[in-house]
């Protein structure tokens, strides 16, 4: 009877035993899975908080004390069970919204929103009115002039020139005249 109990006590440990092995890797993966989880969300809020000592880095980049007191708080009140959101309401009541990476998309903030949007919705538009306006301005115009009117009118600004600066000389007034004359035979 002895022999008996002992088989059935090796029976029930070795049960048990498996029944351990078989639960403990999928208490593991949860574990797992939970601190990936408040992993993600650790970063999701980390990054949405501007670091107040550096220059254009999240708390999550950034390794200065300020920012690692910063992370610390994050984590307790992650732990605590808060919501992305809390954390966020709470450092912005705490520090203002300039401590937010993104700004809030309500009261003069909706400007910072607004205007890069309006400009690129209103850019093309105006551009294309300005172009097709001046195109309309310029329909009768001819775009290059021919060479040979060009020549002639640089020639009749020389000549202009040379005449009123020969006519400011004292005892040169005729001499514009022959000048002139010469180079028009040759």
């Amino acid at each position: 009877m002895r022999a008996f109990i002992i088989i059935r006590l090796s029976i029930f440990w070795l049960a048990v035993l498996a029944l351990t092995a078989i639960r403990a890797p999928m208490v593991f993966a949860n574990d797992m899975a939970d601190a990936a989880a408040f992993q993600d969300q650790f970063r999701d809020v980390a990054s949405d908080l501007r670091c107040p000592t550096c220059v254009g880095l999240s708390v999550l980049e950034s390794d200065a004390p300020f920012s690692k007191q910063i992370k610390d708080e994050v984590t307790s009140q992650l732990k605590a069970g808060k919501s992305h959101e809390e954390i966020l309401t709470f450092f912005t009541e705490r520090y203002g919204p300039w401590i937010l990476r993104v700004p809030p998309k309500t009261g003069v903030s909706i400007l910072a929103w607004a205007i890069p949007l309006a400009v690129l919705l209103t850019g093309p538009l105006a551009v294309w009115f300005l172009v097709w306006r001046r195109r309309d301005d310029l329909a009768g115009v001819e775009a290059v002039k021919p060479l040979e009117e060009i020549l002639a009118e640089w020639n009749r600004d020389i000549n202009t020139r040379r005449g009123s600066l020969n006519s400011s000389l004292p005892g040169n007034e005729g001499s514009t005249t022959l000048a002139t004359e010469g180079r028009d035979q040759a």
